[in-house]
Parts: structure tokens; C-alpha cells; sequence
């Protein structure tokens, strides 16, 4: 991962957990520039060394301040696996969320790649339908970003996780 991501400039699109703060700094450790766009946490300690640039990614405006502010070569977007979220709140951040990043995308120069990243919890009947979905409609919008030279990879980070196929 070093010789690919060394000096670019990276956004992780996540709720603050375990998975994006493992990510987080396995990208600082190899010279990365990070950038988080998350809703705000109280801790500002958990994220050191990466610009912390906070919104929902349902909010289309606050996205696209983030994605203006980051400049992005590539993009690591953690579908949301939230048990404290209602059903309606999990179909839009995953699915909705989705359809604004790939759109916003497809205004950004530098971007070369954006992961999605997501976990197999088949325990989780509302996950993991709206992660199907937000797949489905990543795989929909992948030839238009191909032609602009946006390559779309799907990753699942279910349990431990190296990181080094990223």
C-alpha cells in the first residue's frame, strides 16, 4: 500500500469506530495525507494527525464542502452499520449516501479510486439490505466513473483487517 498512497491525499468517509481509526492510522504510518469526514465526536484525540472535516453524507452540501475541501486522489467510504439507527436512517445513509458521493465524484479531478468498504452481517437483516443496495447502485454508476478515469473497488473489512490489498 506504501508505494500507492505515499503523499496523496485520502478521504475516509466513515462513522468514527474502530475499522476507520485502524485505517486512519495505518494510512499516517505510511506518509498519507487523511481526511475524515464524519459526524462530530467529542473526542479529538482519537483521529491525531488527520484533518477532521465533519457533515453527514446524507447532507449533499456538507459532502460536497468536504469533498472542495480534501481534494481527494482517493476516496474510502464505510457503508454504516449502525445498530442505533432506525431503519429509514440506515436505507438513507447507506443508500442515498451513495448515490451523493458517486454523483459529487464525478466533479473531482484528482480522484483516481474510491473503496467501499462494507462487513458480511448477515445477522443484520436491515444492513445488510441496504448495503445490497448501496452496492447495486455503486455497480450502476462504475462504467461513467470508469470513463473518467474513477476506478470503483468493493472491499468487506468484516473482523481484522490488514488493510493490505487497499
Amino acid at each position: 500500500m506504501q508505494d500507492i498512497l505515499t503523499d496523496k491525499k485520502t478521504l475516509i468517509i466513515a462513522p468514527m469506530g474502530k475499522q476507520s481509526i485502524e485505517l486512519s492510522k495505518k494510512l499516517l504510518s505510511e506518509g498519507v495525507n487523511v481526511f475524515m469526514f464524519t459526524l462530530p465526536y467529542e473526542d479529538e484525540n482519537v483521529f491525531k494527525g488527520v484533518v477532521s472535516l465533519f457533515g453527514d453524507i446524507r447532507n449533499k452540501n456538507s459532502l460536497e464542502i468536504a469533498l472542495k475541501a480534501s481534494e481527494p486522489e482517493i476516496i474510502f467510504y464505510f457503508l454504516q452499520n449502525d445498530p442505533n439507527k432506525n431503519t429509514a436512517e440506515l436505507f438513507e445513509t447507506n443508500i442515498m449516501g451513495t448515490v451523493n458521493l458517486l454523483e459529487l465524484s464525478q466533479s473531482l479531478e484528482s480522484l483516481s479510486k474510491i473503496v467501499i468498504l462494507f462487513d458480511d452481517n448477515e445477522n443484520d437483516a436491515i444492513y445488510k439490505a441496504s448495503k445490497d443496495a448501496a452496492i447495486i447502485v455503486a455497480r450502476t454508476y462504475e462504467n461513467i466513473l470508469k470513463d473518467m478515469g474513477i476506478n470503483l473497488a468493493f472491499e468487506n473489512v468484516e473482523g481484522e483487517t490488514s488493510w493490505a490489498t487497499l
